[in-house]
């Protein structure tokens, strides 16, 4: 969340494009990651990305959710969604983006009913005791 939020891709793409990789030989694999269906946010985070996209494009990645409290309102925040409107706005043809549905908080090993048997390390499932995952960025 603090790398989208800090605009990260399109930095990156930013190198790319000064070195002659248009937008459209770019592909793009979104790997798992916690996924709208677990990721609750408060409106701080909510409001970070709003004000951080001029056109408000990011409204799309929220989904309220219905509580009592007026004055603490939360969301359920779709990391893939944000990162895709990054993308779309650099001009990374939406045919060139690739997402898996699986949700590093809640997927689970299919081939064992260990109610432990998690897929994916989570930081917040786990409460911070957790391995690593690894991003690359691979020219082809």
């Amino acid at each position: 969340r603090k790398s989208l939020h800090k605009n990260i891709i399109s930095k990156t793409l930013q190198k790319f494009f000064a070195n002659n990789i248009f937008a459209t030989d770019i592909f793009v694999w979104l790997g798992a990651c916690i996924q709208q269906c677990c990721f609750e946010v408060g409106e701080d985070v909510f409001n970070a990305f709003i004000n951080n996209n001029s056109d408000s494009e990011n409204t799309n990645a929220f989904l309220p959710i219905k509580q009592n409290d007026i004055n603490n309102k939360k969301y359920l925040a779709n990391l893939q969604q944000l990162a895709t409107n990054e993308l779309l706005a650099n001009n990374i043809l939406p045919t060139n983006i690739f997402k898996t549905d699986d949700c590093t908080f809640c997927c689970k090993n299919d081939n064992n009913n260990n109610a432990n048997n998690y897929k994916y390390f989570s930081y917040r499932r786990d409460k911070g005791i957790t391995g690593r995952m690894a991003t690359v960025i691979v020219k082809i």
